[in-house]
């Protein structure tokens, strides 16, 4: 049962920016997060009940599908650097050579430092200047690296560019994630990561347009650039009057430090889990296309749609594989899709054939797909919701430090054996996974970590 304060109650006098924290007397339990909104009036009296859940409905479901928009410009991005790499190969390095590998590769580079930095800060800045700023500082941050890469500048400012996008990248995914987490649905929380795969598929496809009518590589990263100037908007739009007070604090506790957070074993087991993930998905992404066509000797341009599948298969693997996973256990799905990513990725690599190997890719994608909306949930699940702004904040964006490190890896490698290094180490990837899988809790709501 709410409590309605009358308006001659001290209470009713507060700013209005302060949310009154309300409990049900039966249970003690605060509001969740998504249900507080700045702004709102102390006061419910002159306010149904039906009116309030209306809209705070209709807020949720906009934000919802902000998260969404965001979520697919980020895949336009990931999922676009198997297609351009080649081209920017091409710009740079007049093909693909083996120099062109290695100093390709260093796009990954300090496209690891901005991660980095995300995983350090992004935790502390929903905590300390709330989750709507973080969220516009991110979209800023993808903003500003794509006017760099937009102007087709000399190399060496292109890959700085991609701080910046390394950082924006990590503190959306993380920032959003969390805000996701707070409703506790692993429903939400794959769809916002298929949405992701969603834009991943559109990339490689607008990317063959752009090959065959033989358009620089910079005009695609134009077109991010004004989906990143919406992006900015609509978040701002859309989260303004957001309040976390319910995401940094339980009904008797306060906000943990990062230094709690990092102690907590799940934590790290979830942010290397996912540092392996994320290396596996990005570096497959971002080289297949240069292994199909130098390894199996494929079309380059008919490559391109053999990535779009990949990312497909993601895009698919998180939408139809969500109850599949809550019915089994995220601690059982995610080890049987495992086993069946490994069986597949040994076809595509012993196997001398084009098309066993487009085939193996989009059957990867979709069993890769749910690990990591999976992994998330089980976080959401197992600690204290204090400790979820922190938690995925930290695990989020330190996984994403793997869609840097994996692939610059790879393409150091490949600059001296070749790009047939690709798959033994995906395969090593996937194991790694599943070992470190292994050392998860099982999903048990009801045991949680103190």
């Amino acid at each position: 049962m709410s409590t309605t304060i009358p308006p001659t109650h001290p209470a009713s006098n507060l700013p209005p920016e302060v949310p009154i924290e309300l409990k049900d007397h039966r249970s003690g339990i605060p509001p969740r997060v998504h249900d507080i909104d700045r702004g709102s009036k102390p006061s419910m009296a002159s306010t149904s009940p039906v009116s309030r859940s209306k809209f705070r409905h209709d807020t949720n479901t906009l934000r919802m599908l902000s998260a969404l928009y965001t979520a697919t410009v980020l895949g336009l991005n990931d999922g676009s650097l198997g297609s351009q790499i080649p081209l920017i190969q091409q710009t740079y390095f007049g093909g693909n050579s083996k120099s062109g590998y290695g100093l390709a590769s260093l796009i990954f580079l300090t496209n690891t430092v901005g991660y980095l930095l995300a995983a350090m800060c992004c935790g502390s800045l929903v905590l300390k200047i709330d989750l709507p700023r973080t969220l516009v500082i991110g979209a800023a941050s993808y903003t500003v690296g794509y006017s760099f890469l937009s102007a087709a500048p000399p190399f060496g400012v292109l890959v700085f560019g991609y701080v910046f996008i390394g950082f924006g990248g990590g503190t959306l995914n993380a920032g959003l994630s969390t805000y996701i987490a707070s409703f506790d649905s692993t429903k939400r929380m794959s769809l916002f990561h298929s949405m992701y795969g969603v834009g991943a598929v559109i990339a490689p496809l607008i990317s063959i347009g752009f090959t065959d009518d033989h358009i620089k590589f910079n005009y695609y990263y134009m077109i991010l650039l004004g989906l990143s100037v919406i992006n900015i908007v609509q978040l701002y739009f859309s989260f303004r009057a957001y309040s976390q007070n319910a995401i940094t604090a339980s009904a008797t506790t306060v906000s943990p430090s990062m230094k709690a957070t990092l102690k907590k074993k799940v934590v790290w087991i979830t942010a290397v889990f996912l540092l392996l993930y994320v290396g596996a998905e990005i570096t497959i992404g971002g080289w297949i296309v240069d292994y199909l066509t130098t390894v199996r000797h494929g079309e380059p341009g008919r490559m391109r749609y053999v990535a779009a599948g990949f990312w497909g298969g993601i895009a698919l693997g998180r939408f139809l594989l969500a109850i599949p996973t809550v019915w089994l256990g995220e601690k059982l799905a995610v080890i049987i899709y495992l086993l069946v990513t490994i069986a597949a990725e040994f076809v595509v690599w012993f196997v001398p054939s084009l098309i066993p190997s487009a085939v193996m890719l989009g059957i990867i994608g979709f069993a890769l797909g749910p690990l990591f909306p999976a992994s998330l949930s089980l976080v959401v699940h197992y600690l204290p919701v204090s400790y979820h702004a922190t938690a995925i904040g930290f695990a989020v964006s330190f996984g994403f430090v793997g869609a840097a490190t994996f692939p610059l890896m790879t393409g150091e490698i490949a600059g001296v054996k070749g790009v047939q290094v690709l798959e033994p180490i995906i395969v090593a990837l996937c194991v790694g996974m599943l070992c470190v899988w292994l050392f998860m809790p099982k999903d048990t709501k009801g045991e949680r970590e103190d």
